[in-house]
C-alpha cells in the first residue's frame, strides 16, 4: 500500500496522518473538484511560474489541505493528482525553484532520503521537503 507522508513525524498542528491512495480515489472523489480547491489557493509567479500556495501552512511553511478530514501537504498532493506519483515515506519532492511554498508539479525533483543525503553532504542547497 502506498502512502503520503512527510520527513517531519510530529507537527504542532494539524497533525498529518499518514494515508493511502483510497483518499484521492475518482471513484470517493471529484478529482477536479479538489484540482480547484487547489487552484483557488494558488498565486502564480509571473517571474518563476511557481504555483504559491496562498492556504494554511505547517511550521515549516509547507502548504496543507484538508482532504476527507485528513491533512495533506499540497506539493504532495499536487504530485499525485497531475503526474500520479504518490510518493512513499523514504521518497521526499525537493524543490527545485528554492520557494517551498510551490506546488507546481514541474518544481519538484523526486529523491530517495539517501540520495538527499548525498546531495546535502555535496553541499548542494535544497530544500529537503
Amino acid at each position: 500500500m502506498v502512502r503520503f507522508t512527510h520527513a517531519l513525524t510530529r507537527l504542532s498542528a494539524p497533525a498529518l496522518t499518514m494515508i493511502d491512495e483510497t483518499l484521492i480515489d475518482p471513484q470517493k472523489i471529484n478529482i477536479e473538484i479538489l484540482k480547484l480547491r487547489l487552484f483557488l489557493k494558488r498565486r502564480i509567479d509571473p517571474e518563476k511560474g511557481c504555483w504559491i500556495w496562498t492556504g494554511a501552512t505547517d511550521g515549516d511553511g509547507l502548504g496543507l489541505i484538508k482532504v476527507r478530514g485528513v491533512s495533506l501537504i499540497v506539493h504532495r498532493l499536487a504530485l499525485a493528482l497531475w503526474t500520479g506519483v504518490i510518493l512513499n515515506r523514504n521518497q521526499l519532492a525537493i524543490s527545485t525553484c528554492g520557494t517551498d511554498r510551490c506546488f507546481h508539479p514541474e518544481h519538484r525533483e523526486i529523491l530517495s532520503r539517501a540520495q538527499r543525503r548525498q546531495t546535502a553532504a555535496k553541499g548542494t542547497k535544497r530544500d529537503a521537503k
